[in-house]
């Protein structure tokens, strides 16, 4: 049994209670989403005696339904999205200062998300969207997972528990990073190897002081999935598809001193080489990556570059050459309208599209609008300035035809 709220009950709570959900926190997401178990107060994992379930969360096509929840102590948290109607979900957790610490798909098994994570205490917000950015419905249940039952299968069918990865221990054979404890020096440079998944699942780095870190495995060929183990064989993190189809985890809050484990499943091609980077972890170089990837938005006057197309009169067409990190637009709604935005691919193109409001906000998102590959954004707005990005999947380059259109009422 768990706590279970329907997607009709949550929307009575949230219309009945709106002011306590205008949070800004997560970056600005939570003033977007829908309370665990009702209100802030109820939604206390660690002191409820179940798991919290969000039941038929609706997604709009190209958005994302966001849940929240808070922790008084630390606890393994393990988060499931299921989809309902042929929904591929895609889970992403942010901690309360905005930070993407977990991101999945798949790992449930049958096209549903899972991801387990040791978290401290504070609140957090979980995002899931369409895996395409079609509408429809998932099930989402955020639970402990020490105590509650699982709401997906895993990748192991026969047995129910999670097998993404067997848990790295001090006893799993681990290729070694570097040369004992690695120094400062030596993580500034960055160390990196290169080898398949089948040869080389698992890597060991040891760390002489606490140290906040970068892991990064890249091979699209192989789509590589990555786990962080500590010292005692918990894990710590998880990501798949940080950048395209390449992995990323940012521990940004230094771990202690001591032995690390990082393991790795091809999610196609396991003979395929992959090359595993170990580096400190740079908050501004962190942040560059999440304007790349469509993340977060570049602040306006900023070093990021922005392309400003001012006031959209009518329809606005340009062919850009676009790769995996994104290009981002300033555009002008004079009044308020509906903004139109089209990115449609020329010969192997798959863009991405996002549209943010001048503080950071997202306001919508997607990818393969329709049956193809190109994205579409339909966007209700007030009169004023946001920002469009523009990437493509991967991390080849191709040519995009972006279309903006703006429409108003009729008088």
């Amino acid at each position: 049994m768990s706590a279970r709220m329907s997607f009709a009950l949550s929307l009575g709570l949230f219309a009945a209670s709106s002011p306590a959900f205008a949070q800004d926190f997560c970056g600005g997401m939570g003033a977007m989403g829908l309370w665990a178990n009702g209100t802030e107060a109820a939604s206390d994992l660690s002191q409820s005696s179940t798991a919290f379930d969000l039941t038929g969360l609706g997604l709009s096509a190209g958005n994302q339904a966001v849940g929240l929840f808070t922790l008084s102590q630390s606890a393994n948290l393990r988060v499931e999205a299921v989809g309902q109607g042929g929904v591929d979900p895609v889970l992403d957790l942010y901690d309360e200062t905005g930070r993407l610490i977990l991101n999945d798909d798949d790992s449930g098994g049958n096209f549903a998300a899972r991801g387990e994570i040791n978290l401290a205490a504070g609140r957090y917000c979980v995002a899931v969207r369409d895996f395409s950015g079609t509408a429809g419905a998932v099930d989402l249940r955020i639970g402990l997972s020490d105590r509650d039952p699982a709401l997906t299968m895993g990748l192991d069918a026969g047995t129910g528990s999670f097998a993404g990865v067997t848990p790295c221990t001090a006893d799993t054979p681990a290729t070694v990073l570097g040369a004992g404890a690695l120094s400062q020096a030596e993580l500034s440079a960055g160390i990196s190897q290169t080898g398949s998944v089948a040869s080389t699942p698992y890597y060991r780095f040891g760390l002489s002081a606490p140290t906040a870190v970068t892991i990064q495995a890249e091979n699209s060929a192989a789509d590589p999935y990555i786990y962080l183990f500590g010292p005692d064989g918990r894990l710590l993190a998880e990501n798949d598809d940080h950048v395209g189809l390449d992995s990323q985890i940012d521990m940004a809050d230094p771990l202690p001193a001591g032995s690390y484990c990082i393991a790795m499943r091809a999610l196609s091609d396991q003979n395929a080489p992959v090359t595993v980077t170990l580096r400190d972890y740079d908050p501004m170089r962190a942040m560059q990556q999440m304007y790349e990837a469509l993340e977060a938005s570049p602040p306006i006057g900023g070093s990021y570059p922005i392309t400003d197309l001012g006031a959209i009169s009518g329809q606005f067409v340009r062919d850009v050459s676009v790769s995996g990190k994104a290009q981002w637009f300033l555009v002008s709604m004079p009044e308020d309208g509906l903004l139109l935005i089209d990115a449609v691919g020329m010969g192997n193109s798959d863009p991405i599209l996002a549209l943010y409001d001048p503080v950071g906000r997202e306001l919508a998102y997607n990818d393969d609008s329709g049956s193809g590959y190109d994205s579409q954004i339909a966007q209700p707005l007030g009169g004023g300035s946001y920002l469009v990005g523009l990437r493509q999947y991967d991390n080849s380059a191709g040519m995009v035809r972006l279309v903006i259109q703006r429409f108003v009422a009729a008088n």
